[in-house]
């Protein structure tokens, strides 16, 4: 009796109670009717599908309290407290942080006037932006990002002691300046060529238990670049190393322009060689200041090794590198090498400049070869490229010196008549290369037409005039005796 009672009240039977309790007696009987007159198998199962399918759909039914309402789904936050059905929940992606509050009204306007600094910085109104950032001072609103932009724009702008202005109000407010504020106005140091400042800077930072990273140590040495201080460098790259702070190739090239400075070429040399084995990837500066140092000592066979490892490390080089090659060249009065750095430049598509011109025909003219200096200013003319009056004056200076009385004055013609002035040297030297033959009458014209257009004659332009007529003289009285 009692386990009847239990049964009764158990949830199956309450779901099998009514019309599925119905179905399922007829079903059994159905079933019974089939069996007893041997009705197909096929047709039993159709019924048995027929009859079932509503069962089940009463069974899947959600269940009913007492009182015949459906138990509603209890809703609660995130804390497990009690929360109202009918308010959204706000969603937030995964590994995103819902906002604990808004943002004060100090946050907000100091965001406001740093974007107003930015954009005042990055359009170049330095003074706007500093009267902002007076705003946000006078309010007691500024912080360290809003100083360093300002600080970084006086750096970069020139103005040096803006820069330090801005950095003593910012630790006169008792603002927390961070690395970048003392590597902008180390910066604004080096810049200037400040190396007591820039050092002064540096102490300041240590002093508040800041470490210099590679930007701050780039800038010290660079400001030892400008002095050519190359002792103070090294040791700032010593004591770098000693910290663990990386070196990068703005560090070495530093390095290695402080030497070019100072004329130190095998310094320069030897950092590049350095930046290289520390796997530092140089650049084109980097070879191109090695470059352009071994060629202004006229060691042409170093400036050369170090074009054609740059060449062979992948690297392109620029017309500055070809110059200076060429330009060596020229210092050792070998034509044939300029020539061949020429046509490599070409061949790699690095467009030739007037100076790289310039430095082919000279490397010519030293050499004597003068049919070979007329060659490439007319390549020149041909290209496009504007010859200046050292294009024109090395090559008729060059006509001068072999005694070419007819090439000197077809170039200094040529040159007058693309609309290039003339200069003394110019006309000296066509009137030295009519002396040489004896042409009085050839120099004294051009001598004339120097004086005609307000050039004022030099030593050597008189002293050719009066040789042209002493040999004038002496071969009449040749001829005649």
């Amino acid at each position: 009796m009692g386990v009847t009672r239990v049964a009764s009240n158990s949830p199956l039977s309450k779901r099998l109670a009514g019309p599925p309790l119905y179905i399922l007696s007829l079903a059994v009987a159905l079933e019974m009717i089939f069996w007893a007159f041997d009705i197909q198998q096929q047709f039993m199962e159709v019924w048995v599908v027929v009859l079932m399918v509503p069962i089940a759909l009463a069974l899947a039914k959600p269940a009913e309290d007492a009182n015949g309402k459906r138990a509603n789904k209890k809703m609660v936050d995130e804390g497990g407290r009690p929360r109202d059905p009918r308010k959204k929940v706000l969603q937030t992606a995964p590994g995103q942080e819902r906002p604990e509050s808004t943002q004060s009204p100090a946050a907000v306007q100091r965001t406001a006037q740093k974007a107003k600094i930015d954009s005042a910085v990055k359009e170049g109104k330095i003074e706007e932006a500093e009267a902002v950032l007076s705003e946000l001072v006078e309010a007691s609103n500024a912080d360290a990002v809003s100083y360093n932009i300002l600080i970084s724009a006086c750096a970069k702008n020139g103005t040096s002691d803006r820069a330090h202005h801005w950095m003593q109000e910012m630790l006169k407010k008792n603002v927390q300046p961070d690395v970048a504020s003392f590597n902008s106005v180390i910066d604004s140091c080096a810049r200037t060529g400040d190396i007591s400042g820039a050092f002064k800077w540096l102490v300041h930072m240590q002093g508040m238990n800041m470490s210099p990273n590679t930007i701050t140590y780039n800038a010290l040495i660079n400001t030892c670049a400008r002095h050519g201080d190359t002792e103070r460098a090294k040791k700032l790259m010593g004591k770098m190393q000693e910290e663990g702070v990386n070196a990068d190739v703005i560090t070495y090239s530093a390095m290695i322009n402080t030497c070019a400075r100072n004329r130190d070429v095998a310094g320069a040399e030897e950092w590049l060689s350095k930046m290289i084995c520390s796997g530092v990837e140089a650049n084109v500066v980097s070879y191109s200041t090695v470059i352009s140092a071994c060629a202004k000592q006229g060691d042409k066979c170093s400036a050369e090794k170090w074009l054609q490892k740059m060449l062979d490390a992948g690297i392109q080089a620029d017309s500055i590198c070809y110059n200076s090659v060429i330009d060596a060249c020229a210092k050792a009065y070998d034509a044939d090498g300029a020539d061949m750095w020429m046509q490599k430049m070409l061949d790699s598509g690095v467009q030739a400049t007037t100076i790289t011109y310039n430095a082919l025909i000279n490397a010519c003219a030293k050499a004597q070869d003068v049919a070979r200096a007329e060659k490439w200013l007319s390549t020149m003319l041909g290209s496009g490229i504007m010859a200046d009056v050292v294009s024109y004056s090395t090559v008729i200076n060059a006509c001068a010196k072999v005694g070419n009385s007819v090439g000197a004055e077809q170039w200094l013609t040529t040159m007058l008549e693309n609309g290039v002035q003339a200069n003394v040297q110019s006309y000296s030297a066509v009137v030295s290369a009519f002396a040489k033959t004896g042409d009085a009458k050839g120099s004294e014209k051009w001598l004339v037409k120097m004086l005609e257009s307000g050039i004022r004659g030099d030593t050597i332009s008189y002293t050719s005039m009066i040789n042209a007529c002493s040999r004038q003289v002496m071969w009449k009285r040749l001829k005649s005796g």
